[in-house]
């Protein structure tokens, strides 16, 4: 199977070769070792079956990342037009 992933920012894409360790009937089981390099993120993932179909896509995130919080003012006006 290939793992591919797609930094959400930079748009970079990484592939890796994995194996199902089929531990589960639930999930993928396996392990990876990361590019050197590779940023701190959020990440889109998509695995490929042997096939290369499509078989799972989500969201993954690498290293110590914390998105930044917006926070919103939330005053209300009213704005009234002559007319």
């Amino acid at each position: 199977m290939i793992l591919k992933l797609t930094n959400n920012v930079t748009k970079t894409e990484y592939a890796f070769e994995v194996e199902d360790k089929g531990t589960s009937n639930l999930f993928f089981d396996f392990d990876i070792v990361l590019n050197d390099g590779m940023a701190d993120g959020e990440y889109t993932y998509k695995l490929y079956d042997e096939k290369d179909e499509e078989i799972a896509t989500g969201l993954a995130q690498i290293g110590n990342y914390k998105p930044k919080k917006a926070t919103y003012d939330n005053k209300r006006q009213t704005i009234v037009y002559n007319g």
